[in-house]
């Protein structure tokens, strides 16, 4: 990578010390990141606290990506001990970095002249001389924290990608990056399920427990949130598309016919799914789009104008506030079928998908090029 990248920062403090991870911070902020990227030189060998707290954020189905060199690894290898001390290496970190166990939506790279280290969430980043590994806890580090959101985005959407494009990945499969953008969108229909679930039901707290139930009276679905839904599917046909396409173009695939029938059956289904969710969304326009606030003010300022002199206003404010109320009630009434229809339909949605990609990754190998010891 030849091109020279710079930036101007805020928000950024220098650390530096020993006895310490100098990235202390952000795996604290592992609990709530929205994505995690690291690049760094090496990793733990043995027990590591970093890839620990990257399993745990990866239980929530956060997109995470490693980039990493593998230290030792040499184009060519003067002896057989070199060569026997490097594969024993590549084979720790193939077993160490497997992203089966790091996360739905963990993938991982190789860089084999990287020394750069990185290691970053969407609210933080620190870079610096500290190896992400526990021994060097044991060495005088120093480095860079920073909060600068506006870097933070370009280090995510510049660097980390420039990289990752001369990088080597874990899997041989040439439609792993489509894998991925598919677990991407996985877990944006998830958020989204868990959105319109959390804003269409009120929950009662019992002696015992929490009961959940459909709230009548208040919904909070938004034509912002439908609309990004529905650009979201569009883009994960795309995504299928794509998949499709390379998998077509690959003569690898011993089982190619039942990968065809089996790639059809789910194109089919994803088409469809996308349809009835399209048209559930519209049914649905009319509730995300009504502000009971503003429909309070129109009345205020139309129906109740000759009305809402001084000594009335009050009165006429709770007038239109309950007719907003009632107006908001209706809708809820008429939308019900349609928000526990799509509820279901984002569920089962998620789960076949999910089974698809499980099938695909089934058929992908450690990819033979991180290895150069055979």
């Amino acid at each position: 990578m030849s091109k020279i990248f710079r930036y101007s920062l805020s928000d950024t403090e220098f650390i530096a010390g020993e006895e310490l991870l100098c990235f202390g911070d952000v795996l604290n902020d592992f609990v709530n990141a929205k994505y995690i990227n690291i690049l760094t030189y090496n990793i733990s060998e043995n027990k590591g606290v970093l890839l620990d707290a990257v399993k745990k954020a990866g239980a929530r189905d956060i997109p995470i990506k490693i980039i990493t060199n593998i230290p030792g690894r040499w184009p060519y290898y003067a002896n057989y001990y070199r060569k026997k001390a490097a594969k024993n290496k590549i084979e720790i970190y193939e077993r160490k970095l497997n992203p089966v166990f790091l996360g739905k939506l963990a993938s991982v790279f190789f860089k084999f002249n990287n020394h750069g280290k990185i290691i970053m969430t969407d609210s933080i980043i620190y870079w610096g001389s500290a190896n992400f590994s526990d021994e060097s806890k044991k060495n005088y580090e120093c480095g860079t924290l920073s909060r600068d959101k506006k870097f933070i985005e370009y280090v995510n959407s510049v660097i980390i990608p420039e990289v990752i494009k001369e990088s080597t990945s874990y899997y041989d499969t040439e439609y792993y990056v489509c894998v991925m953008s598919m677990y991407s969108a996985i877990a944006y229909i998830h958020n989204m399920y868990d959105e319109i679930h959390e804003a269409s039901y009120g929950y009662h707290e019992s002696f015992t427990e929490e009961i959940e139930y459909f709230d009548f009276q208040n919904n909070y679905i938004n034509w912002t949130m439908l609309t990004e839904l529905m650009e979201t599917i569009n883009e994960y046909e795309t995504i299928l598309d794509d998949l499709i396409d390379d998998l077509e173009s690959s003569e690898k695939e011993a089982n190619y016919e039942e990968l065809e029938k089996l790639l059809k059956e789910y194109n089919d289904y994803i088409s469809s799914s996308n349809r009835t969710i399209v048209d559930l969304c519209y049914k649905l326009e009319k509730l995300a789009r009504f502000d009971s606030h503003e429909y309070a003010n129109d009345l205020l300022a139309d129906d109740y104008a000759s009305e809402a002199y001084e000594e009335n206003l009050g009165n006429c404010v709770e007038m239109a506030s309950n007719d907003a109320r009632e107006v908001l009630a209706e809708l809820i009434e008429s939308s019900v079928k349609s928000i526990l229809a799509l509820l279901e339909l984002l569920s089962e949605y998620e789960d076949t998908m999910l089974r698809f990609i499980d099938y695909i990754m089934g058929l992908a190998n450690v990819n033979a090029e991180i290895d150069n010891t055979k």
